[in-house]
């Protein structure tokens, strides 16, 4: 099993403190790659990681990623932000932390390692909670239907 991590760590004294410890031979940090690549390794992946620092969890705001999962039909972990906590939890696609500590990431991955069906059927209800309800098809119904509500039926 390897963590794949793509994306910018911004602190070099934290890169090098994290390349020091052991479990880090199973990682393999990428840095910043394309668009496509994290797709192709997404949807080779049993889970994905959403994760944002502990003062920003009361922010409204929503990641990309957490419907990138959703899409690839992958269950994922998040820290407790409220838009993230909201979806997971009302699509059921997922888990979402109690905290940002390191033992809750490990109990969380490890849970849906040793539940594959649950954890299949986790990413089963994200990938179509995204198709019908965040895709812009559904986003189109949405609009006329509003349009059609203010203006009425052409």
């Amino acid at each position: 099993m390897q963590l794949y991590v793509a994306g910018a760590i911004d602190d070099d004294a934290l890169l090098d403190e994290l390349k020091l410890l052991p479990g880090w031979s199973r990682v393999e940090f990428a840095g910043w790659v394309e668009q496509s690549v994290v797709y192709r390794r997404m949807v080779d992946s049993k889970i994905g990681l959403a994760t944002i620092s502990s003062d920003k969890y009361h922010l409204d705001f929503s990641a990309n990623k957490v419907f990138d999962y959703m899409m690839a039909g992958i269950p994922q972990i998040v820290t407790p932000a409220r838009s993230w906590s909201e979806i997971i939890n009302k699509h059921e696609c997922g888990l979402v932390l109690a905290d940002d500590s390191p033992e809750s990431f490990a109990e969380a991955i490890n849970y849906l390692l040793r539940n594959e069906d649950e954890a299949k059927k986790m990413g089963e209800n994200g990938r179509r909670a995204v198709l019908e309800n965040y895709s812009w098809e559904s986003e189109e119904r949405k609009l006329v239907a509003l349009y059609e509500r203010l203006i009425g039926k052409p």
